[in-house]
């Protein structure tokens, strides 16, 4: 389910504006202790078809699910991110 997520918000994250153009080029994420994810995503920003330039932010995600009623009920918080 968590790759699933990641990929759907990845694949919508494409912003263009004032001739700037963003967008997801590498996503990596890996499982910690106590329900956290721990993930990494680089992104491409360019103006006019310009080169490229390139950041990178990390994240701590805290993720709980569980299942009510036959629902799936899920719990996102960002804990920590660093740009």
């Amino acid at each position: 389910m968590l790759k699933a997520i990641i990929t759907h918000t990845a694949k919508q994250s494409t912003v263009q504006r004032n001739n700037l153009n963003a967008r997801i080029t590498k996503l990596t994420y890996s499982h910690q202790p106590a329900n956290q994810i721990q993930a990494s995503y680089w992104v491409n920003i360019s103006k006019d078809g310009e080169r490229p330039v390139t950041g990178k932010t990390d994240l701590i995600i805290s993720l709980v699910c569980k299942i009510s009623k036959d629902k799936l009920i899920t719990d996102i918080r960002l804990l920590r991110y660093c740009l």
